[in-house]
């Protein structure tokens, strides 16, 4: 594509290449924020992080101490446990640099990701490099607030991403041996991706049934055997180290319930903002009927139907949000490409269609790419850049007094309505989870009640500002005695403590 003397997709490649790197910036400092939240409740992982630092389990009984829902599968919890512990950090002192760790692993999961688009499209499908980079530059920029933070969101995209690619590998490949290897190993993504997040669940029916529709019955009867070998292998030894527990939280804790029209509500809030990405889809997803395209194309394309059918219907569970589409993204821009790419090598570039309607996609994504940059800083992140590393200070230093009160009574707990005070102090943070509890949870707290019952519910900590909390779960705190208070936080204690501590 050219425009006078100007080629029309390296102008737009090094502008898309020029955005990454902008964006990149942001997610470099975003990294660094101390924010509590950069979203998806990230401090929920960041607690049972710290809890495990403690010494506890990372999946313990939701219905008893500390309450606390683990919502996710093991992985992605393992990787950042070894390299805190590596590091030596602890909850208390360090909890900052947990989330900085958490975050980081986050953007290089995201960047591996793009690398492997781009050696897909080139290596794989001799897509021409200006494409790619556009492509990784879109795939890039289009993550949504939860790959920033430290959850499992980015590890899972990543996990995606290298299935999609070993089976690319496989279906090119004629040797044997190696076309083999990488179907395994492609499996081997998804098994893994089932104990980063459950919503992998659905990979266990869209690969088996591929293989069915494209009367490869070897192949479906292979990896429907091996992913039911190695997803039960998994679930045989999370039981086995954390018995029950496992299933109460994993599963109990996203047990959030229903609202059929949620699903519209969350594909309507995507539309508004993806909708180039969501028409591209459309416009892909029609390569799978086609019998005369290649497999891996068609294996793409297959994909890109299965995991919006997939996101839509599984939004209707309270909590759902459009990251739920974020594979379905991928998938649509990685077959555009590589679409793109295939049908302008059939146009003459003096063709005129091809030419204007080259240059109207290259001028769109020119401005839809800073578009979602500013959207992200401006009505997103703003607040998290500016957010006062003084605020997280004075959080700590009422961790370190209650962590000094509580060290009399090692049974004894608090309840704190901040996430990083109940991180700071995890083993003696009570009901962590306030995003779910007890709004969305299922479980019984009967001996939450308890607990406050026989003052073992020790300390209760509130914002300054914030004191409309104090009635909680059927509990009214308003009458503990206030023990400290500066201005951001009030410390009050059980009346009840003198008695228990008598006894």
């Amino acid at each position: 594509m050219k425009f006078k003397n100007i080629n029309v997709l390296t102008l737009t490649s090094y502008l898309s290449l020029i955005y990454f790197l902008v964006f990149l910036l942001l997610r470099i400092i975003l990294v660094f924020s101390y924010t509590p939240d950069l979203g998806g409740i990230e401090g929920n992982v960041i607690y049972s992080i710290s809890k495990v630092l403690y010494g506890g389990l990372l999946y313990d009984n939701p219905e008893a101490n500390n309450f606390n829902i683990t919502q996710y599968s093991p992985v992605f919890y393992y990787i950042n446990i070894f390299f805190c512990k590596l590091f030596g950090l602890n909850p208390l002192t360090n909890l900052h640099d947990i989330y900085i760790l958490g975050r980081a692993l986050s953007l290089i999961f995201n960047l591996t990701g793009g690398y492997f688009i781009y050696r897909l499209l080139v290596k794989i499908y001799q897509v021409d490099k200006r494409v790619a980079i556009i492509s990784v530059a879109a795939y890039f920029i289009q993550l949504t607030k939860l790959h920033f933070s430290a959850r499992p969101d980015s590890l899972f995209s990543l996990l995606f991403i290298l299935m999609i690619y070993c089976f690319a590998v496989s279906f090119a490949n004629h040797e044997k041996r190696k076309n083999n290897f990488y179907f395994f190993l492609a499996l081997l993504m998804v098994a893994i991706s089932i104990f980063v997040k459950q919503t992998a669940i659905q990979y266990l029916c869209i690969i088996p049934f591929f293989f069915i529709l494209m009367g490869k019955f070897k192949r479906f009867f292979m990896s429907g055997l091996v992913l039911f070998i190695l997803t039960s292998i998994g679930i045989a030894l999370f039981y086995l180290l954390y018995k029950g527990n496992f299933v109460l939280n994993v599963y109990g804790g996203l047990n959030n319930g229903v609202e059929i029209m949620r699903s519209y509500d969350v594909f309507s809030q995507f539309f508004l903002k993806y909708q180039f990405f969501f028409i591209i889809g459309v416009f892909v997803s029609f390569v799978f009927f086609n019998s005369k395209q290649d497999a891996g194309l068609r294996f793409i394309s297959f994909n890109v139907i299965a995991l919006f059918i997939f996101a839509f219907v599984t939004s209707i569970k309270l909590g759902s949000w459009i990251n739920y589409y974020n594979e379905f993204v991928i998938a649509a821009i990685i077959l555009f490409a590589i679409l793109y790419n295939k049908y302008s090598k059939e146009f003459s570039v003096k063709d005129s269609i091809y030419k204007w309607g080259g240059n109207l996609l290259s001028l769109y994504i020119v401005i839809l790419l800073p578009n979602f940059i500013m959207h992200k800083v401006f009505h997103e992140h703003l607040g998290h850049i500016r957010e006062s590393a003084g605020y997280f200070k004075k959080k700590e230093n009422v961790a370190k007094l209650l962590d000094h009160k509580l060290s009399v009574n090692k049974d004894n707990y608090f309840l704190a309505f901040d996430e990083n005070i109940c991180s700071m102090l995890a083993d003696k943070a009570t009901i962590p989870n306030k995003d779910i509890v007890p709004s969305q949870s299922k479980f019984n707290y009967k001996k939450f009640d308890d607990m406050i019952n026989v003052g073992r519910l020790l300390y209760v900590v509130v914002g300054i500002n914030n004191k409309a909390v104090l009635k909680f779960m059927g509990h009214d705190f308003s009458q503990f005695e206030e023990v400290y208070k500066d201005d951001s936080f009030i410390i009050l204690q059980n009346n009840l403590q003198e008695s228990v501590v008598s006894q």
